[in-house]
């Protein structure tokens, strides 16, 4: 993830962020979407994207950052990003339920 942006190669159908980043592929810090979904107090969420624009992968992002299963070691895929320091609910003991339908 130390690596010169430059160098990376860019993830061509690559729709799951926690390969995204263990790959060190390049990617566009989208992660500031996470504290407008957790500040928004809606029970649901609608994502209105054209195709091909990172629906599947922000869901991905968002699983990877509330999921309690990845909540231990997950906070690595943070790391360099705008959302690093933020409290998760998972990392503040909060149960969270995320589910998708694509």
């Amino acid at each position: 993830m130390g690596r010169d942006s430059a160098l990376r190669p860019i993830p061509i159908g690559v729709d799951d962020f926690k390969k995204m980043r263990d790959g060190g592929y390049f990617y566009v810090d989208k992660t500031m979407l996470i504290a407008d979904v957790l500040s928004s107090g809606s029970e649901v969420q609608l994502f209105t994207r054209p195709r091909r624009f990172g629906k599947s992968l922000s869901l991905s992002m968002l699983d990877a950052y509330l999921n309690l299963e990845f909540g231990g070691g997950g906070n690595r895929w943070f790391e360099g990003l705008s959302t690093e320091d933020s409290p998760s609910p998972s990392r503040t003991g909060r149960c969270t339920r995320c589910s998708t339908e694509r």
